[in-house]
């Protein structure tokens, strides 16, 4: 494709759930260049019917991009009903931000292979142990794998039926959001007032089964608790999307219930509810986070910030990169571990890890940002 003059690559990004849209500096970088013509394609995901009630779907996304004036093409349309075929577009390159959520016959990628290169940037950084991040036949079949570090990049050779022939290490393109990010003192997403007391981020998951790090079930009522009664605290409930979903799936709360309890973080005047993506000002803003999220245990770490990771004793455990990560941050195996840390920790800014955490964000972060690693690959490779 290259050696034609004056030929630009058409790459699409297919974007199925906005809070997982994580290759923005990529696709701005391919717009400032003049060997790439990218375009965002905003497709549907299948979702049965409890799932559309706890999300909107295909319109939340639409509302994403408009909302920030980021430019995309419409997967769907409404009025018909029908889905979009990317290759409408003409692709020369596709890339996924997931391997499932897919529709067949339209964007899953063995239809689109056929006419296009495909690539993977993972939507979270892959530091569980967990099975289905070592080998599957969507990491096989792809044309290029972006992994985040050196340490992915080894594990995958053991484990892929390739022996990860298709790897790149990129780096993380959502962490070249840091770099962008200047900090002031106005506020965005905590409170108003929230300028002197600690800002924590409440980011629960919601892997109740198979992979089970989540921990709400033990935290969640009483965290909320906690912030209502510490007015001198600030808080920002940053619940993983599908949370709400699998609450009610597991029978840990009802659908009223659930809905109530969202209601009440927003209700505290200390506290305030973020649900979408584009979260990396939260993260620079804030002075600690409270998570058993998988991925956003490696995205918070370049903040600076300590963690306190709550611990389910039944997860899948972590990969030698997790492993690496999450020994730089403070576990709190119960509700007292919990809130002594967030007193000690967040309150009080007793932070005796601190160099510890920058040793491990060393293993990811790259003088190139990831979108440079990812053109460059490209551009070399195609």
């Amino acid at each position: 494709m290259l050696k034609q003059p004056g030929y630009r690559i058409r790459v699409l990004f297919l974007v199925n759930n906005n809070t997982k849209w994580n290759a923005h500096s990529v696709f701005t970088a391919m717009q400032d260049s003049a060997l790439f013509d990218p375009y965002i394609f905003v497709c549907r995901e299948p979702q049965n019917q409890l799932e559309s009630k706890t999300r909107n779907g295909y319109a939340d996304d639409i509302a994403f991009f408009e909302e920030r004036n980021i430019p995309f093409i419409h997967g769907y349309d409404a009025a018909s009903g029908k889905d979009i075929s990317p290759l409408r577009f003409n692709p020369d390159i596709v890339f996924y931000i997931q391997p499932w959520g897919t529709i067949k016959g339209i964007t899953d990628i063995h239809t689109l292979s056929r006419r296009a290169l495909t690539c993977y940037i993972p939507y979270a950084m892959q530091v569980a142990d967990y099975e289905p991040h070592k080998n599957t036949p969507f990491m096989n079949y792809v044309w290029r794998f972006m992994v985040p570090s050196h340490l992915n990049a080894e594990l995958l050779q053991a484990t892929m039926d390739n022996r990860g022939r298709n790897c790149r290490v990129a780096g993380y393109p959502k962490l070249d959001e840091y770099r962008r990010i200047r900090t002031n003192n106005a506020l965005e997403f905590f409170p108003a007032g929230s300028e002197t007391k600690p800002r924590i981020i409440y980011a629960p998951h919601h892997s109740f089964d198979r992979a089970t790090f989540a921990t709400f079930d033990w935290n969640g009522r009483e965290l909320l608790k906690f912030a209502e009664e510490h007015p001198d605290t600030a808080w920002v409930f940053k619940p993983h999307p599908r949370l709400k979903y699998e609450l009610v799936q597991h029978g840990i709360m009802t659908m009223a219930e659930a809905d109530e309890y969202y209601d009440a973080w927003r209700s505290i005047p200390n506290a305030s509810v973020y649900e979408q993506g584009n979260y990396f000002g939260l993260f620079v803003e804030s002075t600690l986070m409270i998570t058993d999220c998988i991925s956003f245990l490696g995205e918070y770490l370049p903040s600076g910030n300590p963690v306190i990771l709550p611990v389910n004793p039944r997860s899948v455990g972590y990969n030698e990169l997790g492993t690496i990560i999450t020994d730089s941050y403070y576990k709190a195996h119960t509700l007292k571990e919990l809130t002594d840390l967030i007193s000690s920790v967040a309150i009080c800014g007793q932070d005796s890890k601190k160099t510890e955490r920058q040793r491990a964000a060393e293993h990811f972060l790259f003088p190139q940002t990831a979108a440079e690693r990812i053109l460059h690959i490209v551009t070399s490779e195609i």
